[in-house]
């Protein structure tokens, strides 16, 4: 093992890097498919949660690592994650502009942290056990996309 890493913090940076590639690589993906926007993030989520399920430790560790530091843990860069994650949303989101299904007038990071935000507290909650909802990913991104108010009036 120290053959390859100089002690456990250089392992420990070693899995961040590797959990936040594979966590870049999987929604380049989604921004590289030719579909309309809003499947493109119901699909985007499911495979998200697909993955998680398949390594739910390596995402475990990298929300932790963000959110519940361990004092004396390694300084880690998620900061650069966060920024391509929002660039990548902001993509799709563009997307959804030039098809007509997002306003052109909304600030898209604000929205990019609405959708991060619902996706987020749920995956948290996922984590620790609880069950998601049925057709979560099509619920999250319709709250997401058509809200929680009624119908205004002209």
């Amino acid at each position: 093992l120290y053959y390859y890493f100089h002690g456990k913090e250089a392992l420990f940076l070693e899995t961040l890097r590797f959990e936040s590639d594979w966590l870049a690589e999987t929604m380049a993906e989604v921004v590289n498919v030719e579909q309309p926007m809003r499947d493109r993030l119901i699909g985007g989520m499911q495979l998200f949660l697909d993955q998680f399920s398949k390594n739910a430790r390596g995402m475990r560790l990298l929300m932790r690592a963000e959110l519940w530091p361990d004092e004396g843990q390694p300084e880690y860069d998620f900061e650069s994650l966060r920024k391509r994650l929002f660039d990548m949303i902001d993509i799709i989101l563009e997307v959804g502009v030039e098809e007509g299904t997002v306003r052109a007038d909304i600030d898209r990071e604000d929205a990019a942290y609405a959708l991060v935000g619902i996706f987020g507290e749920r995956l948290q909650q996922w984590l620790r056990g609880e069950a998601l909802p049925e057709n979560f990913p099509q619920r999250a991104v319709d709250l997401f996309l058509y809200g929680v108010a009624k119908e205004r009036e002209a």
